[in-house]
């Protein structure tokens, strides 16, 4: 059995009761396959009334009940577990052994939760009955990041011409960037980096795909798409100066995910460097 939140009963010094649920775990978005156990240890003499599996998301203040079992061995969603239907596999069991399992289907972000299990008993010999909930556990929703886009910000001439008039110019299409030498230009790297969050890292190739420089020191801000959402969106920038070395380069924006072995990246158009006091291009 995998480690497990345990809660035990104890009556007149022995354990009488234990019941497990499974340790914490982590799904895709969409996936089919994540699953919750309930398990028990009873002794001989006590018979499993009900099980329930409770509920509790960020905006919860106390646990809900989800999910029922009992010893008709038709297990039934209650009336706030509803939003489950259709997404949550209720194989039949008698509660006579254990453990009894859910398992989510389009794991969704609301599923992004704390659950506990309960377990009501009777002791046959008494008739007597008891009540025990195992610790809390929880599922974590992980969200595969998207490519990110890539956008320019800089003063361009609109003519690589000695008296050319500068303007400020937004690029985010494939044509070549134009810049003056000594000019900076700042790059703007967005998009959905997931959950866990992929961290936004640029990088400088120049001409001959070599890779001169990794950025170190910036910054992805997250922001939450909306309450009901269990993903980020991510924004970094990176400020240049470009130098005539910088003719024929581009910087790409990489998204950094534990959760991708293959980079989401995309990048910038060429630059192009042309010097302040000549009319012509840095043309290799």
């Amino acid at each position: 059995m995998s480690k497990s939140a345990v809660s035990s009963l104890y009556l007149s010094g022995s354990i009488a009761f234990d019941i497990f649920i499974s340790e914490n775990r982590s799904g895709l978005l969409g996936s089919n396959d994540t699953s919750l156990e309930c398990s028990f240890n009873k002794e001989d003499g006590e018979d499993v009334l009900s099980l329930f599996f409770l509920y509790k998301n960020k905006t919860s203040h106390t646990y809900e009940d989800i999910i029922v079992f009992t010893s008709s061995a038709v297990p039934r969603l209650t009336a706030k577990g509803h939003y489950l239907s259709e997404r949550i596999a209720l194989p039949k069991h008698t509660l006579s052994s254990s453990p009894a399992a859910i398992t989510f289907s389009d794991l969704q972000c609301q599923d992004n939760a704390h659950y506990k299990c309960r377990i009501t008993y009777q002791i046959r010999r008494t008739f007597e009955k008891y009540t025990v909930e195992s610790y809390p556990t929880q599922i974590n929703v992980q969200v595969l990041p998207l490519k990110p886009q890539l956008t320019a910000f800089f003063n361009a001439s609109t003519t690589p011409t000695r008296r050319a008039a500068t303007r400020k110019s937004t690029r985010s299409t494939n044509s070549p960037l134009n810049i003056k030498k000594g000019d900076t230009v700042t790059f703007v790297c967005n998009g959905i980096v997931g959950n866990p969050p992929a961290s936004f890292i640029f990088q400088k190739f120049r001409q001959g795909d070599i890779l001169t420089d990794i950025y170190t020191n910036t910054t992805t801000q997250l922001n939450p798409i909306d309450d009901d959402m269990c993903y980020f969106s991510g924004k970094s920038y990176l400020t240049i100066q470009v130098m005539s070395e910088d003719n024929q380069a581009i910087i790409r924006c990489i998204a950094d995910s534990v959760l991708t072995e293959k980079s989401l990246y995309k990048d910038s158009p060429t630059i192009k460097v042309f010097c302040k006091y000549q009319n012509i291009l840095l043309d290799n």
